[in-house]
């Protein structure tokens, strides 16, 4: 953080408390707190960006502080954030990085996870710049590291423990960082994986620990919130330690000097996290308050929250986690007087609370995954109160009987709580299967979230005033509807050469909601590795390109999916990808089912419902097979490999394309014999630009105006191959190559004055039109 940052912020709190003390209506302090806040926490999110740490890259030595805590294994992988406190070239640093690191044997790996206590850590490895997003609306990891003040990666060669004789005594045994590694052993040795999962989750904050199947389940449903550390799991902890100190004959006045430290030094065990920073400085104002007999309302404790947060770090503003934290206890808080009265009954005040909150995190939702759960308002109505009754005092019930551990009391304990956490894990997994569950939006105009934003803001004031209700209502419906339904009935013609690495992935989308498709699917070549080897939960080409992209464009099924031929890195995603956003058709050319991978991914999809359809082009009449596009290869059933791919034709916008998959030199020599008079705008460069393909004749026979080649960035392959770009660039053909530019996309409208033939846009480099 720069020092302008602490100077906006130290007068925003300044201010507030002027306010403060001129200001009895706490709904002014509140707006004041909120727009003053979120102002100066985006504009110091700006200066992060403007004033970046350097560190000398070429350095190859460096000494990284760690808590042994933060350092995670998965498969051979070790990661953890770090400071790196010095280097071969430098001496007294500080400057954040990630750290990744793989285990080259199993005792390796098993060597660093029985470290009890890891200070610094010796590393030799190299320096790099996170990388821009190579796709559209992926996950942003480059903006992720930034917002965590991080701008490096280091990507270890070798690591080695630095032992410190000062520092490595018996106070370092007492470290929180210690004592965190130490009690999250004793409940991998004590308990059950499953208990084990949520007792990590709930008391010490992490989440990581979860089953990714039943964390997805959790987010299908909206309920991610219950797996944070909050304001609930604070009071059922500090109202035990409460009741325990007074059984014990401490009075309330000294049992406020013993609770505060022990509060503070919870949230450093748990890791200060959004929703823990909150719960702590809450329940700490409450506590506070209560001990001086000062009068600060639930309102005041949450916007100085707020404030402090922002205060310590304003970059978090942008996160979801942090906009839903604050967002749904505000309206908690708010609404908790308006619904939660006595002449109403239980199940009617808490639905009206569970609905209001489903109904507030929508903008968020949309914005950040373009989707948001309807059922959310059910699940809460039965989640909650399960959470806050049952779950998280069993849980503390457990903490405490680690003193009969080992006896047959305690093993009757388990299997007890084993069965009680099988009944959320029913009720989940049963829900997140109920049909459209989730509603996909897209990611919506900045515009029309505005709009959004505000008829809902209208609508909470009508439910607190009870005044024209029913209005407001309707008119909330009415933007939530067209807001849902913008991106899928956009009138603009796209298609999309996904940056998938080595592999194809083309997505197609007619104007109108008229259809959408796409064109082999991309995927990993998968090895044979040591089980130990392999991570929970490895980056797949479905979860961090295809999906993401797909949802934000507002599509909730594909019409076809058309698969080129059998090769992995044509079709490998694309069962994952069927398990996320429905198909009807899948079609390809015949002889694919030949490739025992398309043979494994077709049984699974059948049995999805999904329709197969086996396809051969026709010399005489072209078979149509979208609004726009043709098959024109193959004419005789192959074997799945390159030469039998399946090769498309039309017009999409206002050029001609021609989708060749991975179809060698030969048969397009074959395909311009049997069309002489093919002519074509837009080429997908053959077999990613190997030069197997693309020929001089195909090409200067075609006469295209843009090449564009899908290949990963510095492949094994060499591909694209310089004698095709040589070419390319020989016949003045224009050329566009995910390896260079990420993700390639055409944009077509009449309403494109502007571009009334089309826009070609990259996203690694500016809008380019030709």
């Amino acid at each position: 953080m720069v020092l302008s940052d602490y100077y906006w912020l130290t007068i925003l709190l300044v201010l507030y408390f002027l306010v403060r003390l001129v200001c009895l209506n706490h709904k002014k302090i509140l707006l004041f707190s909120l727009v003053i806040g979120s102002v100066i926490g985006l504009v110091t999110c700006w200066h992060h960006y403007s004033n970046q740490t350097q560190l000398l890259s070429d350095a190859k030595q460096f000494v990284v502080g760690v808590q042994t805590a933060d350092i995670k294994y998965d498969g051979n992988q070790i990661q953890f954030y770090g400071t790196i406190q010095e280097t071969n070239q430098q001496k007294k640093l500080s400057e954040k990085v990630v750290v990744f690191y793989y285990a080259e044997t199993l005792e390796e790996k098993e060597w660093w996870q029985s470290q009890e206590s890891i200070d610094k850590i010796v590393i030799e490895g190299v320096l790099t710049q996170p990388e821009s997003n190579r796709n559209q609306y992926q996950f942003d990891y480059q903006e992720y590291l930034f917002n965590r003040k991080i701008h490096w990666i280091l990507s270890a060669d070798t690591l080695s423990l630095k032992k410190d004789p000062v520092q490595d005594n018996f106070w370092q045994q007492l470290s929180l960082s210690t004592m965190k590694h130490h009690l999250l052993q004793h409940i991998d040795e004590t308990v059950t994986p499953k208990i084990g999962n949520y007792m990590k989750t709930l008391l010490l904050g992490d989440v990581g620990a979860f089953e990714t199947d039943l964390l997805q389940d959790f987010k299908d449903l909206g309920l991610l919130h219950l797996l944070s550390i909050s304001g609930l799991h604070i009071q059922f902890l500090f109202a035990g330690l409460s009741y325990l100190l007074l059984r014990f004959g401490v009075t309330k006045e000294t049992s406020y000097f013993i609770l505060v430290p022990i509060l503070f030094a919870y949230g450093s065990l748990i890791g200060w996290g959004t929703s823990a920073f909150r719960a702590v400085v809450a329940s700490f104002i409450s506590l506070t308050a209560l001990h001086f007999q000062m009068k600060i309302s639930s309102l005041d404790g949450w916007s100085i929250t707020l404030l402090l947060a922002l205060l310590i770090d304003p970059y978090q503003i942008s996160s979801v986690g942090f906009q839903l934290s604050y967002l749904l206890s505000l309206l908690l808080l708010l609404f908790s007087k308006t619904f939660l009265t006595p002449q109403q009954s239980y199940l009617k005040n808490n639905f009206m609370i569970s609905f209001v909150m489903t109904i507030a995190s929508i903008p968020v939702l949309m914005f950040h995954f373009f989707e948001f759960p309807w059922i959310g308002t059910i699940a809460n109505l039965i989640f909650i109160p399960f959470f806050s009754w049952v779950l998280i005092p069993l849980m503390i019930y457990l903490v405490l009987s680690f003193l009969i551990t080992g006896t047959a009391l305690f093993d009757g304990l388990l299997m007890v709580f084993e069965k009680v956490l099988s009944f959320p894990e029913w009720i989940a997994k049963s829900l997140s299967k109920i049909p459209f569950n989730l509603i996909v939006t897209g990611r919506i105009p900045f515009f029309l979230m505005i709009v959004f934003c505000v008829v809902l803001t209208v609508w909470f004031i009508a439910l607190e005033t009870k005044k024209s209700v029913g209005k407001a209502s309707v008119c909330a419906l009415v933007v939530l509807i067209g807001a849902a339904q913008f991106q899928s009935y956009s009138p603009f013609t796209e298609v999309i050469v996904i940056d998938v690495g080595q592999g194809d992935a083309i997505f197609i989308k007619e104007p109108y909601g008229k259809g959408n498709y796409l064109i082999d699917t991309g995927g990993t070549v998968l090895f044979d590795r040591e089980e130990w080897t392999e991570k929970k939960q490895p980056s797949t080409v479905a979860s961090r390109a295809l999906i993401p992209l797909l949802k934000a464009k507002g599509i909730r099924k594909l019409d076809r999916v058309f698969v080129t031929h059998g090769d992995a890195d044509h079709i490998q995603a694309l069962e994952e990808l069927a398990e996320e956003i429905p198909i009807d058709e899948v079609v390809y050319s015949a002889g694919t089912e030949q490739k025992e991978l398309f043979r494994h991914t077709a049984q699974v999809l059948k049995k999805e419902g999904v329709t197969l359809i086996s396809v051969l082009a026709d010399r005489e009449k072209p078979l149509k097979v979208t609004p726009s596009l043709y098959v024109v290869w193959p004419f005789v059933p192959g074997m799945g490999e390159n030469k039998d791919s399946l090769v498309l034709y039309g017009k999409i916008g206002a050029y001609n394309w021609l989708f060749t998959g991975d179809m060698g030199a030969e048969e397009e020599k074959e395909l311009l014999n049997q069309f002489p008079n093919l002519k074509v705008d837009i080429l997908k460069v053959g077999h990613h630009g190997s030069n197997t393909s693309t020929s001089e004749f195909f090409v200067q026979q075609l006469q295209p105006q843009v090449a564009l080649i899908s290949t990963k960035q510095n492949n094994q392959f060499g591909h694209p191959h310089a004698e095709v770009l040589d070419l390319l660039e020989q016949e003045k053909v224009k050329i566009y190559r995910t390896d260079k530019q990420g993700s390639i996309h055409y944009t077509y409208s009449p309403f494109l004055l502007l571009d009334p033939f089309g826009r070609f846009d990259t996203v690694l480099k500016d809008a380019t039109n030709f």
